[in-house]
């Protein structure tokens, strides 16, 4: 077993929606819909950031 103590896991612009006002705040995280080209990366990084609060 393994004694971490704490892990970082980095997010990018790309995880706020398309029409996020700016600056960007943490609060606009899953507001609104996701810029279409970028979706499915997005949505791996949300979970990645989901899985680091559980």
């Amino acid at each position: 077993m393994h004694k971490i103590k704490k892990t970082s896991f980095s997010g990018s612009s790309c995880i706020y929606p398309n029409n996020a006002k700016q600056p960007m705040q943490e609060s606009s995280l899953l507001t609104d819909e996701l810029e279409y080209t970028n979706e499915p990366y997005a949505k791996a990084k949300i979970a990645g950031i989901r899985m680091c609060k559980s």
